[in-house]
């Protein structure tokens, strides 16, 4: 078992009925969901570290007074936000004869969708001098000895700190299977294949990886444009047929359709939580009215499917 896998285990499950009801106690006001938040979860966590309450080494949990959520949320919309925008950037890629770069655009966007669904599922990545930390601010009752002497996670006056290893490609994907194998009660607009919960981290990352460190290219798209029909359109079977695509040697558009069904998931999140508050209803619209702007035939095929 590899480090972040040993970390990635003490991650507790998500229940999203649970997290729906802390999330209602803690999102923030939003004046602009693309401005980069001014306040920081490093920071705030950092301060937490230092307090008498916070055990010095190892991964721990800890009391808190004030719980750091609010500041993942706004860090989890702008990094959505980046998402969507990388996104549809690489559905205009395909559409303009460039379906190679579209390729490596959306590995972008799927990592930032990645943070996001961390995010709102309640986890933060942090880095300090000392190390890279996750940060679980909804952490689910610890099992055994510790049950008893640990607060219900309705309390909110709980954080569980995660030592990891510095985390690339692979380890994000390795952080998404595990959150999908250990929780429930996800509402997903696009169905997740269960072939992902199970094949090999390094499979996500197969493409980019041969485009940016190994000299390939994909199509012949690097000095002239070269326009592949109904390359990342998302269709029904997509979700069922995307990790065969992943496992193609000569590239393919299986990471298109991968971010689009990551993207869709995190938005649902989203609306779910827009449904009881006002606030998150402007944010989607606002959302909606930016990916107006940039729609293509690639983002067409899948973004109104949403309802949004």
């Amino acid at each position: 078992m590899t480090k972040i896998e040993r970390s990635a285990k003490l991650l507790s499950g998500k229940d999203w009925s649970a997290l729906r009801s802390f999330w209602f106690r803690h999102i923030p006001e939003i004046d602009h969901p693309a401005l980069e938040p001014a306040d920081t979860l490093a920071q705030s966590v950092d301060l937490l570290r230092e307090s008498s309450a916070a055990p010095k080494t190892g991964d721990h949990r800890f009391q808190v007074s004030v719980n750091p959520a609010s500041l993942l949320f706004l860090e989890s919309v702008f990094v959505l936000c980046k998402a969507v925008r990388v996104s549809c950037e690489s559905g205009s890629q395909v559409v303009a004869g460039l379906p190679t770069w579209s390729v490596s655009t959306a590995h972008h966007s799927s990592l930032f969708a990645l943070r996001a669904f961390l995010g709102f599922c309640g986890i933060g990545y942090v880095i300090f001098d000392t190390g890279h930390f996750l940060v679980d601010v909804h952490p689910s009752q610890p099992k055994g000895r510790r049950q008893r002497r640990v607060h219900q996670v309705t309390d909110d006056t709980e954080v569980q700190l995660i030592r990891i290893p510095q985390i690339g490609h692979r380890e994000w994907w390795l952080l998404y299977q595990r959150i999908l194998r250990s929780s429930k009660g996800f509402n997903w607009r696009f169905p997740i294949d269960k072939q992902s919960l199970l094949c090999d981290g390094s499979i996500f990352s197969k493409h980019r990886n041969e485009l940016h460190y190994r000299l390939r290219w994909f199509y012949d798209d690097l000095l002239e444009t070269k326009l592949v029909s109904g390359f990342g359109e998302f269709s029904e079977s997509a979700a069922e047929t995307v990790i065969s695509k992943l496992s193609e040697t000569d590239g393919s558009d299986g990471v298109l359709i991968l971010n689009q069904i990551v993207l869709g998931n995190v938005l649902s999140m989203l609306i779910d939580l827009s449904e009881v508050n006002k606030g998150l209803r402007s944010l989607v619209e606002e959302i909606k009215r930016a990916v107006d702007a940039l729609k293509n035939d690639v983002v067409e095929s899948w973004f109104p499917r949403l309802s949004v």
